[in-house]
C-alpha cells in the first residue's frame, strides 16, 4: 500500500473531541486530527462506532498500521490492527 492510499479500521469508537478526535482502536487511544478522517468513514464524532477511514500514511503515524516492510519498530506504540483494510474510496 502507498502512502496516499486508504485503509478502513473497523471496530473504532470515538470517545472524545478536543483538538483532534479521541478515538479507541482495539483498546488503544489514539488522536485523529478531523481534517484527516476521509469519507465513508462512520466515526466522525464523539459517540459514532464502526469504520474509520484514514490514509496510509495516517495509519502509520498513529501506529495503527506497520510500515511497508511489515518490520515492527522497536518501541511502536502499538501492533498492526488485524481488522484493518484498504478502502475502496480514493482521496
Amino acid at each position: 500500500m502507498e502512502d496516499h492510499d486508504l485503509i478502513e479500521i473497523e471496530n473504532v469508537e470515538a470517545l472524545s473531541h478536543h483538538h483532534a478526535l479521541i478515538c479507541d482502536v482495539d483498546g488503544v487511544r489514539v488522536a485523529v486530527p478531523g481534517c484527516y478522517i476521509e469519507p465513508g468513514s462512520d466515526v466522525q464524532r464523539p459517540g459514532d462506532r464502526g469504520k474509520l477511514v484514514l490514509s496510509v500514511w495516517l495509519a502509520r503515524k498513529l501506529g495503527l498500521v506497520a510500515p511497508e516492510t511489515g518490520a515492527w519498530r522497536p518501541g511502536a506504540p502499538t501492533p498492526p490492527v488485524a481488522h484493518a483494510r484498504e478502502s475502496s474510496f480514493r482521496s
